[in-house]
């Protein structure tokens, strides 16, 4: 194999692995006190008191056409216990910081999908 095709194939996979990056970030929230919460069948809405503006959501969330809250799917075990922990987070006034990705679905609402909550008050606990 030549030098030429060795480099043309580096490139292009090295390409496909960063496109393939991109499409499956995840978005994360500042840290932020919880505004409301409201329950639906098999989901809850959370709304923080600083959500994200329209360009800071990753290409996963960005097709979502309801980001005036965020959703958690309550039909698993974990998104149970991200429930929890809002709830706890609510009542104790404690802010939290959430990894979104994706999109739930309810009726013609798409949310970005809570797929993590970090429980502290610096951005990933740090």
């Amino acid at each position: 194999m030549c030098t030429y095709t060795k480099i043309k194939n580096a490139l292009l996979g090295f390409l496909i692995i960063t496109l393939s990056s991109a499409i499956n970030a995840e978005t994360y929230t500042e840290p932020a006190t919880i505004k409301g919460v409201t329950l639906g069948a098999g989901y809850v809405r959370v709304r923080l008191h600083q959500m994200l503006d329209e360009g800071e959501f990753s290409p996963s969330e960005a097709e979502c056409n309801a980001k005036s809250y965020y959703a958690i799917d309550t039909s698993s075990e974990s998104g149970r216990l991200f429930y929890s922990t809002i709830l706890s987070a609510k009542l104790t006034e404690a802010k939290i910081s959430v990894q979104l990705h994706g999109c739930f679905q309810n009726g013609s609402n798409f949310y970005p999908k809570i797929n993590h909550v970090y429980f502290c008050e610096n951005k990933f606990c740090g």
